[in-house]
């Protein structure tokens, strides 16, 4: 950067002293204010801060008086009014962003800082390229997970970079970064997420060279909503397991991309078995859930794994990490004993207040404990405090979640719900029945979710492409499926028969129009119509015919509430040649519903 000159009547030796004191960390806490206050125009940005840095850490031994603090603010300001009016100073995006990320690190930065360091970055644009590029990815990452607003900056970054084209090549640290950078604060650019992509597919499939922590890193990052996001995970996970030592971390973020791949299942599975005596609880948690949530269960590996978090599951001291872990058992559908009533005890010695942020472990340990028939009023009540505690400030997304919690207590375990008190009662119910201002895109949960693709398949796949013969087309209708807590669930439409594809929203799922259907609440409950549930492949563990515990919950729950369930499995659907076949199918299947 550009040092202002040093004038006449500069003391050119206590500057010189005062430089080596913050180079070297030496000196009295006395002498460096001293020198601070009398020479810290003449400092550099990254000479005020550490200046700063070092004051602080001096004057942290001796007693808190109000002399002590008062000095510490004055240093503060200074230090901070000095770098932000040399900001301009600075050419070199690194060291732009390398004093911003110390000062975020030393606790310095300030909102007009970091503003001031948006304006400069802003205009140091053409030289962001390279390391620089990296490291302004890096600290835009460290910005937003500090709090601070990084939207309109990194718009103009990608935008910037983008519109370069093919003038400034990309490196892997610069895909690497940027892909962190996207998934962290959760901004997209078409243009610059396609040539990220490309760059990344063409590196993946002509051999070229990555190792294996960067490819780890581009795991943990590319979300399944970037380019080509399944080829490019499954290479990337081919990359990350050569070489001969594959750290745990890698195979955990292997687990967690969401991508199955059948090539690399077996060497993760025995890498795992390699690795696990050396796995603290942490790691035994994430690849629990990693297989969980890729609905695979290997017998071997998932004995052992629950073998092992008994022994070493007494070192969790967080709800978090035992919420994680009881639901890591409720995805693979593994009842062990001893966990479970690890986790009882913990909850109910559990004397640190819960925060919003822990909704969802409450409502995944809520979960667990109903599907494992957990009989202990004792834990639904300590968890049901802190919810109510919490409601007023208990966000959209969590509340959805919470309402399916309370849909399954009452509907799906009475017994757990009537050991429940009074208050537990009442606020299950009011939850199952309440009515927010959200729309409805915002307020989705599993279930609903589940049943809107149920709906688009019925719709779009069965009706659009099989004629009914057994309905008669003057009585054909259609429903539409809204919100289990609505007044009303079902909603009978007339429909033009001739054009079946024609309007057809989302989630509207064709029924038989007969007896059965009518209106229902959850105030009251009356026979509702027949539907069709398309039980595709996310719906059973991998290798095998049985319903996940996800999936046995919402048809449970589907049931409880009413709805007649026709499921058409996918094996069985596959297995039919044409479309004639599939009809006769459909046929005989509501023929067998209607009988019963």
């Amino acid at each position: 950067m550009r040092l202002s000159r040093v004038f006449r009547h500069l003391c050119v030796p206590e500057v010189a002293r005062l430089r080596a004191l913050v180079r070297d960390g030496g000196g009295d806490a006395q002498t460096l204010y001293a020198l601070f206050q009398k020479h810290n125009e003449q400092l550099s940005p990254t000479e005020n801060l550490l200046a700063a840095v070092h004051i602080e850490k001096l004057s942290a031994g001796q007693d808190g008086s109000e002399e002590v603090a008062s000095r510490m603010a004055n240093v503060r300001a200074t230090a901070l009014a000095n770098i932000r009016g040399k900001l301009y100073a600075f050419t070199d995006p690194g060291d732009l962003c390398n004093l911003i990320r110390a000062a975020l690190a030393h606790g310095v930065a300030s909102r007009g800082l970091i503003y001031d360091f948006y304006g400069r970055l802003e205009r140091l644009l053409p030289h962001v390229r390279g390391e620089a590029l990296t490291q302004a990815c890096h600290t835009l990452v460290e910005l937003h997970k500090a709090g601070h607003r990084v939207v309109p900056i990194c718009s103009k970054i990608f935008a910037y970079i983008a519109a370069r084209g093919s003038e400034s090549e990309l490196t892997l640290p610069n895909s690497v970064a940027l892909v962190h950078c996207m998934a962290e604060t959760d901004m997209r650019h078409e243009a610059l997420g396609s040539r990220v992509g490309r760059s990344l597919r063409l590196l993946l499939t002509r051999g070229g060279k990555i190792t294996t922590e960067e490819a780890s890193a581009l795991l943990q990052a590319y979300k399944e909503d970037m380019f080509d996001s399944v080829f490019i995970r499954r290479r990337l996970m081919e990359a990350a397991l050569t070489g001969d030592a594959i750290p745990m971390q890698v195979l955990v973020n292997c687990l967690s991309t969401g991508v199955f791949s059948s090539s690399n299942a077996n060497r993760i599975d025995d890498l795992v078995l390699t690795g696990l005596s050396t796995c603290d609880v942490k790691t035994i948690i994430r690849l629990l859930l990693g297989y969980g949530n890729l609905r695979y269960r290997p017998a071997k590996v998932i004995s052992e794994l629950t073998r092992t978090l008994e022994s070493v599951m007494f070192n969790l001291d967080s709800f978090d990490d035992v919420a994680r872990c009881i639901h890591s058992l409720f995805l693979l559908d593994e009842h062990n004993p001893v966990v479970m009533e690890f986790a009882t005890n913990f909850i109910k010695g559990l004397d640190v207040p819960l925060g919003v942020e822990n909704i969802e472990c409450i409502c995944d340990a809520l979960l667990a404990f109903c599907h494992f028939n957990m009989n202990d009023p004792e834990v639904y009540q300590r968890l049901l405090r802190e919810v109510m505690r919490l409601d007023c400030s208990i966000p959209s997304a969590c509340l959805v979640r919470l309402q399916l919690v309370a849909l399954y207590i009452w509907k799906l375990t009475p017994q757990i719900f009537d050991s429940l008190g009074e208050t537990s009662q009442q606020y299950l119910l009011e939850v199952a029945h309440r009515v927010t201002m959200e729309p409805e895109t915002v307020r989705k949960c599993d279930l609903q979710e589940s049943v809107g693709k149920t709906a688009t398949f019925v719709s779009h796949v069965l009706y659009k492409q099989v004629e009914f013969d057994y309905i008669q087309p003057s009585k054909r209708r259609r429903f539409r499926l809204v919100r289990i807590s609505s007044i009303s669930c079902a909603r009978s439409v007339k429909r033009n028969w001739r054009r079946p594809g024609n309007g057809i929203p989302e989630d509207c799922a064709h029924v038989d129009q007969g007896k059965n259907a009518c209106l229902v609440g959850c105030n009251y409950l009356r026979p509702l119509a027949s539907i069709i549930l398309a039980d595709d492949i996310v719906q059973f563990y991998r290798h095998s015919r049985e319903r996940t515990a996800k999936s046995q919950i919402q048809l449970g729950l589907l049931q409880r509430l009413g709805f007649r369930c026709i499921c058409v499995p996918y094996w069985k659907w596959e297995e039919l040649g044409g479309w004639h076949q599939k009809r006769e199918y459909l046929s005989e299947l509501f023929v067998e519903h209607k009988s019963t």
